[in-house]
């Protein structure tokens, strides 16, 4: 399907491989890859918080319950190095099929309606009954998703969402807590290290060379 797809991706939308085929190329320390990484991630860790916010926190200020309950993480990714290194190369997997799913689909609708916005605006709702609303405000809200998700597509690429579903996995599928002596805290813990060291080497790279503390000249 990539290799069908990709030429008329790249014919209509060039933007969006950019970063991604000089990933593919091999040139890890190329700042516009970091930057698409690091901008994914930081927009996942965000969309994450505000799960937490829209259906947890804002409910109880209007005396209701959850309108919507995530599920427990994995907890397979905390049984063994074997596990946890599945469930970290599964959330890479899981988001490379939706994400290029999303991505075709997106072209299927470009070409068959002939016009751009229309087929935004389509592909935003169909994208939208997938997470399966059962009311208003997750509707609302897997809406905005669906925005967010076309924005960052659209204007940093490919690369972008991927990191972008990547950390929203990531952070849904290990067991964050603050609780040191839980039994599975220790894969949390490695999780996001591991999330750490990606996002501190894509803002060193991204720099393009330039000391990561100063105060940058006028001709920057």
């Amino acid at each position: 399907l990539y290799i069908a797809i990709e030429p008329f991706i790249r014919r209509r939308w060039p933007q969006i491989l950019v970063s991604w085929t000089r990933l593919l190329a091999g040139k890890w320390r190329d700042p516009l890859v970091a930057r698409d990484a690091l901008f994914g991630s930081a927009s996942g860790t965000l969309w994450s918080c505000m799960i937490v916010f829209a259906f947890s926190i804002v409910p109880l200020w209007f005396g209701r319950a959850e309108f919507y309950t995530p599920g427990a993480f994995g907890f397979a990714t905390a049984e063994g190095p074997r596990f946890f290194i599945s469930g970290f190369t599964g959330a890479i997997l899981t988001r490379l099929y939706w994400d290029f799913g999303g991505i075709s689909l997106l072209l299927f609708l470009r070409i068959l309606l002939r016009n751009q916005k229309a087929a935004f605006v389509v592909w935003m709702l169909l994208w939208t009954f997938t997470w399966g609303p059962n009311n208003t405000w997750t509707f609302l809200f897997f809406l905005v998703q669906s925005g967010l998700w076309l924005l960052l597509v659209m204007r940093f690429g490919f690369l972008c969402v991927l990191f972008f579903g990547i950390t929203w996995n990531v952070l849904n599928r290990y067991p964050i807590t603050l609780d040191v002596d839980a039994w599975y805290a220790g894969a949390g813990y490695m999780a996001l290290a591991i999330f750490a060291i990606i996002v501190l080497y894509s803002f060193r790279t991204s720099l393009g060379g330039r000391p990561m503390f100063g105060t940058p000249r006028l001709d920057e």
